[in-house]
């Protein structure tokens, strides 16, 4: 995409694959294969693997077979997003792949299964399970505070 002089400098890059970008697509400057290819994986819900193993796979136009996984994933960093306009069926909202657990010493949230729903094309939640799941990850911030030594603020 370049602008009404025409000159190559003024090209608009795509932000995934850094192609010439058709113009903003889901909220970021993309061009149509990167924009389709986001708006596939979101309909469909597709789980895609590293081709590698490595998740950090060239996932540039000149690349030859781009890794899914790794192209999925830049879409997400760079911001794309399912707008509230737009035509796209969410069948499956987390689109990452199980990752194993690591070991930590830390403790991870992890949400309510039950917390909200797609009814029709509006979003149904309970809001007292809402509230206290809230309150849980508001208790565990506090929690953490105690414990970060006061060299870090």
């Amino acid at each position: 995409m370049t602008s009404s002089s025409g000159s190559p400098s003024d090209t608009i890059f795509c932000l995934i694959c850094g192609g010439e970008a058709s113009g903003i697509r889901f909220d970021v400057n993309a061009c149509r294969a990167c924009a389709a290819f986001f708006r596939r994986s979101v309909e469909v819900g597709h789980k895609y693997k590293c081709r590698r193993g490595t998740k950090g796979c060239d996932v540039s136009k000149e690349a030859f077979l781009q890794c899914r996984y790794c192209r999925y994933q830049r879409c997400k960093e760079v911001g794309m997003s399912i707008g509230r306009n737009a035509r796209v069926k969410l069948l499956n909202t987390s689109s990452e792949e199980p990752e194993e657990p690591e070991a930590s010493t830390s403790q991870s949230y992890m949400p309510n299964e039950g917390l909200t729903a797609f009814e029709g094309h509006k979003l149904k939640f309970d809001e007292a399970l809402l509230l206290d799941e809230v309150s849980k990850i508001l208790g565990a911030v506090c929690i953490l505070f105690v414990f970060i030594p006061q060299t870090y603020f």
